[in-house]
């Protein structure tokens, strides 16, 4: 009577264990959605790539560019306004650019880019964006990029192209120069550039700009017949 007393509680008490573990490996699981708010570009400026010739003459509006440029010579030099005027005065860039800047408001948060689009006879596609002087290494042996900011430089006084080192946050790249390098003779005959206005939400995952603000140029190698 004692044994099948003592297998009977043995038999409960083994019973309840596995009860127990049971509860303890029960889960539950919950979804969490996250919204991502749309991307808006609220820029209002408007701007544009000019071409100057002197003091006396007004700098007009670029929008096809061609002309015959050998390996190692310059292409062209191209200055930002905030404007789309087909003509604008060919007086003191530094003046010019606050005449232009001054209509706008709120608007020191923008930086000025570039991105420059072009391909090789051997196949190769360059779409690089350009938001300082090193960004256009990838294609040096083809195309030399020079950067100005001729918005704080003293009038009168020469001035250079900004390097890499010398960039703050005060910079304003507001002319652009392109030369041939020496592997020019290599590259199909048209660049596509393209100057546009930014904040830090304006690129895409993949870096690209994605925003409103922008001008594009094609420019073109014109062969010499000589």
């Amino acid at each position: 009577m004692k044994k099948l007393l003592i297998l009977t509680i043995c038999a409960l008490f083994i019973g309840c264990t596995n009860e127990e573990v049971n509860n303890e490996v029960t889960t539950t699981t919950t979804t969490t959605t996250t919204t991502v708010p749309a991307y808006v570009d609220d820029n209002p400026i408007q701007l544009g790539l000019y071409q100057y010739f002197n003091s006396n003459t007004d700098r007009l509006l670029v929008s096809n560019y061609e002309k015959n440029f050998p390996s190692e010579t310059d292409i062209g030099s191209f200055e930002v306004f905030y404007t789309r005027d087909n003509n604008i005065s060919g007086g003191t860039f530094q003046t010019i650019w606050k005449e232009y800047f001054n209509k706008y408001e709120n608007i020191d948060k923008y930086k000025i880019g570039f991105n420059i689009k072009f391909s090789t006879k051997d196949g190769k596609n360059y779409d690089q964006t350009i938001l300082k002087p090193n960004d256009a290494n990838v294609f040096y042996d083809y195309l030399q990029i020079y950067l100005y900011d001729d918005v704080h430089q003293e009038i009168g006084k020469w001035y250079s192209h900004v390097e890499n080192d010398k960039v703050t946050d005060e910079t304003i790249f507001s002319s652009i120069k392109l030369t041939n390098s020496y592997d020019a003779d290599k590259m199909n005959d048209e660049i596509i550039l393209t100057v546009f206005a930014y904040d830090d939400d304006d690129f895409d995952l993949n870096g690209k700009y994605r925003g409103n603000c922008f001008y594009t140029i094609n420019i073109k190698n014109v062969k010499s017949n000589g």
